[in-house]
């Protein structure tokens, strides 16, 4: 705990505040300046042949990876571990020369190292492990030779990575060695962990007295909504302390867990030994990813975990460490898997945790990126070796073919090194500290969990030493890993909302900050296009509740059903569910409405959802939904002319008139429908296709890995993109296959509302299906040529195509028909047919091959650049402040809700609204 002697001041909060102007205490804090770092996965389990440094190869390019830390990224400091096994391969016996050469090159790059004696993993001369009752003693022993040949180079030690997730993965789950099972295989491996931190806690401070302790472990919280489960949750949460608790010599009779501890085999001796012994840390790291929030659910088989809809969130649950041990905490680990703009936002929100942390006086003394470089295998504990790459670095990993994994350097590294730069800009100074009011845990434990404990396992019908009552985990790792869990317990248990101090953000209601309710007739997980583009980058501010319309998939008499989905940060998708006869029953639209409400519940505990911005995509759900929820104002972007789409709905014209009645802001996606749109209303703007340029401009690294289901085909190939709907002239691509079947035409994305039997096919014609959004670069870096060829029709005059300026980035020829706005924007950086004659499509695509003319496509890439959805988006979020903000706006004005039988006994029909 921190020794702070100054006169205290009790505040609102329950916190002691320090009197800054007499003595903040920062003085005492151990690291006089916020610390910027990185992290290198160094997960190291020899009874399991797993050695990260192997797997990411970097045992050879670990030079590299040093100077893209301190070249590139500008960091200072840097989390390692070396591996136990090679420094100590037989008992008391220590050979330094691996460990000399990297400290070394880190001293002179002007890296300091937080050095983790142990990461994960043991020498197999501890037979069992962590559970080898000769490993405490093991750890301590190694701890002082480590610690006594580096005190002049290094001055923080972490003594062990993560002692709850040890114990649970080789306790609990049975994932490592020793490989023990359930409640009772558990206690004592923890006790051995416990027992080896302490001791080489004790090594580290008998060693090198003037050290910095830092102790890593996983923070996690639950929470549900079911009260059948309240019970389970506590314990949970209760679980997370456990490490720190058994440490400071906390767990006796008056503990929360003690009855549970004791009863499943954690010896009264062994209590006694951390209770006679208690070490402390100097400073808490916590280690906070996506999945660090769970939600607990009913099922049949018992208590099920998911991510939560709405997760505490690091501030909170940093806070709860802080209120708990009044330790100096540091963010030792965070990422997110999958796209570079999900690393990004997630990057922002943490950034914003702990400003709110540091603001409130909690002392947030770090944050690492973790890890530096993409890692394998993580997905499954470490338990298989397939090979698998992570996307959670900052430096992307890519196998070339002869096997070496090369390093590329995603867009997160500016990001990360501009944050780094800023020194304390992002997450604002630390001007003084609050104290906890209460830390004696001993005061006021509340029920005793031993009994709860008992209620639960009754309840759920499972028998003693079952350890899923408390721990439920899917067979995987953490580090980030999407399904994944590091430890299935958290912080103390929390209610249904939160509070004012828990808050992310205490106005809510007043300020910029506000949720946004979208009503979408495309799916979220359909083809990545103009919604999910726009509305990824507004969760950077906002929370996003993205509506979808109904899925008919339920079995006739079931129960209609609600199912939420956090998609990515800030973005949450409902989804109602039921049987098909619902899309003719008069009752669907109070429905919709019911489960519209339950889901803005959900995502409601800063307020942001008691007044939110509507955002609209189809006029249909204005139908049910306008007038019905309060709101800060209405936003209508219309992407297409849906009314002129095949399978459109009567009444669609008209919902789409009375929807721009009450809509603040309409953004029309295409130029021919701003002229069309703008004279029906005041405020109309014309915002066309933006582009992820990084993401696309991959086709043009030479690094970037073609897929082996277009590799195969003859060259050259003319590729398509995107959704293949009766927008396509599937008549022209097909006379080009039959003119010349020495060319290749690859068509990638699913194929709507068209029978895929009236397609035409040739055998140098090939409609590969919907491929993820992440990998299209990788498709587009087989075309020779991109193609847009689209009917001339009544769906494409107005369409202002998405992949003009995708197709741009990624360096290739481009041949389109001629839609009116690709003319209007392109006509100098794109071959544009005069008609949709095949032949003059050959014939365009003929004198590509002869001159693909670098000059207009250098134009179209710089094209491509400076047209991001970064600029777009900002640009847009202008116009709705100040659409909203006015005293008289359309959506201010009493909306008549439509009656569900208007028109004298109308059955409603719910009737989906295809779109791009």
């Amino acid at each position: 705990m921190i020794d702070l002697k100054q006169q205290e001041v009790i505040g609102s909060e329950g916190i002691a505040e320090l009197d800054v102007q007499s003595d903040s205490g920062l003085e005492r804090l151990p690291f006089t300046e916020f610390v910027w770092g990185a992290g290198i996965e160094c997960s190291f389990i020899p009874h399991l042949n797993v050695d990260q440094f192997q797997w990411t190869q970097h045992d050879r390019f670990w030079k590299e990876d040093f100077k893209r830390a301190a070249d590139d990224l500008h960091i200072k400091y840097l989390r390692y571990a070396f591996p136990w096994h090679v420094l100590e391969s037989e008992p008391g016996k220590f050979d330094f020369s691996y460990s000399d050469q990297r400290l070394e090159e880190m001293e002179k790059l002007g890296i300091e190292p937080l050095l983790d004696v142990m990461h994960f993993g043991t020498p197999t001369w501890l037979s069992q492990s962590v559970g080898d009752p000769e490993f405490p003693e093991a750890l301590e022993r190694f701890t002082q030779a480590l610690v006594e040949r580096y005190r002049g180079k290094v001055r923080t030690w972490c003594p062990m990575n993560e002692p709850l997730v040890q114990a649970l993965f080789s306790g609990d789950f049975g994932f490592w060695p020793p490989h023990a099972r359930k409640w009772r295989g558990y206690m004592p491996v923890l006790s051995r962990v416990i027992q080896g931190v302490s001791r080489s806690i004790r090594a580290i401070r008998r060693a090198m007295p003037e050290a910095t302790v830092l102790l890593c472990d996983a923070a996690e919280h639950f929470k549900t909504r079911e009260p059948s489960l309240e019970a389970e949750v506590a314990l949970r949460n209760e679980r997370r302390f456990l490490a720190m608790d058994l440490l400071l010599g906390r767990v006796n009779h008056q503990h929360p867990l003690y009855s549970w501890l004791t009863s499943y085999g954690f010896g009264e001796q062994d209590l006694d030994w951390l209770n006679r012994h208690p070490q402390g840390p100097d400073v808490l790291g916590l280690d906070y990813y996506p999945h660090s929030d769970w939600q607990l659910e009913a099922s049949a088989s018992g208590p099920r975990q998911r991510r939560a809809d709405t997760p505490l969130g690091f501030a909170g649950v940093a806070n709860q460490y802080y209120q708990r041990y009044g330790i100096p905490l540091m963010l030792t680990e965070t990422s997110i898997e999958g796209a570079v703009m999900n690393r990004e936002m997630w990057l922002d929100q943490m950034l914003n945790w702990v400003s709110q942390l540091r603001g409130e006086g909690v002392p947030m003394l770090g944050f690492f990126w973790w890890p530096l470089i993409d890692q394998v295998d993580w997905d499954g504990a470490l338990t298989h070796h397939i090979g698998k790459i992570h996307n959670v670095g900052l430096y992307k990993l890519i196998r070339q073919a002869d096997g070496t994994l090369s390093r590329q350097a995603t867009p997160m590294v500016r990001m990360f090194r501009e944050v780094v730069a800023g020194g304390t800009e992002r997450v604002g100074e630390l001007t003084h500290l609050v104290q906890p009011a209460t830390l004696d845990l001993q005061e006021d434990q509340g029920p005793v969990l031993g009994v709860a404990l008992a209620d639960a396992m009754a309840r759920s019908g499972q028998s003693a030493g079952d350890s899923q009552s408390i721990a439920a985990a899917p067979a995987g790792g953490g580090n980030g890993q999407t399904g994944t869990t590091k430890v299935a317990a958290a912080a103390s248990a929390a209610p249904a909302r939160r509070s004012g101090w828990e808050s992310q953000d205490k106005s809510a209601k007043s300020t910029g900050r506000y949720g946004i309710l979208v009503f979408s007739h495309l799916r979220w997980g359909f083809v990545w296009q103009r919604p999910q583009q726009f509305l990824s980058r507004f969760a950077k501010k906002h929370t996003i509740l993205f509506v979808e319309e109904p899925m008919f998939d339920l079995g006739e008499g079931a129960e209609p059903s609600l199912s939420l989905h956090r998609v990515m940060p800030n973005v949450v998708v409902a989804c109602p569910h039921v049987s098909p006869s619902w899309n003719s029953n008069p009752q669907m639209p109070e429905l919709l409405r019911k489960f519209t409400r339950q889901a803005m519940e959900t995502q409601n505990d800063d307020g942001e959802f008691d007044a939110p911005l509507i955002w609209y995509y189809s006029p249909m759900d204005a139908a049910w939904s306008l007038g019905h929820f309060a709101n800060r104002g209405v936003v209508y972007d219309s992407m297409d002319e849906l009314s002129q789409f095949t399978g459109a709905p009567k009444t669609l014209v008209a919902n789409e008139a009375r929807l721009m009645e009450y809509s603040d802001v309409v953004f029309a996606g295409g130029y021919e429908l701003y002229l069309k749109k703008k004279d029906r209303h005041p405020n109309v703007h014309f915002f066309g296709c933006g582009v992820e340029y990084e993401h696309f401009a991959l086709a043009q690294d030479p690094v970037t890995a073609v897929p082996p289901d277009i590799d195969f085909m003859g060259r050259p190939i003319l590729g398509w993109f995107g959704v293949i709907d009766e927008r396509v002239d599937y008549g022209l691509i097909g006379e080009v296959a039959r003119k010349r079947p020495d060319w290749s035409i690859a068509m990638v994305g699913p194929v709507v509302k068209v029978d895929p039997n009236l397609l035409p096919h040739f055998p140098n014609l090939f409609y590969l299906g919907q491929r993820d959004y992440q990998v299209l670069p990788n498709y587009c870096k087989a075309f020779d040529i991109c193609i847009m060829p689209f009917a001339n029709n009544a769906s494409t005059q107005y369409i202002n195509p998405t992949k003009a300026l995708e197709y741009m980035a990624t360096g290739k020829p481009i041949i389109s028909t001629p839609v009116k706005d690709v003319v209007r924007q392109y006509a100098d950086l794109l071959t544009i047919t005069s008609n949709n004659s095949p032949e003059e499509f050959v014939k365009a695509a003929e004198q590509i091959f002869q001159n693909s003319n670098p000059g207009r496509i250098a134009a179209g890439i710089e094209k491509a650049r400076q047209n991001s959805w970064e600029n777009t988006v900002a640009t847009m979020q202008n116009l709705i402040s100040q659409a909203i903000g006015k005293e008289e706006r359309p959506s201010k004005k009493k909306v008549r809700p439509l009656a569900e039988a208007e028109g004298g006994g109308l059955e409603y029909v719910y009737m989906a609204t295809q779109g791009s």
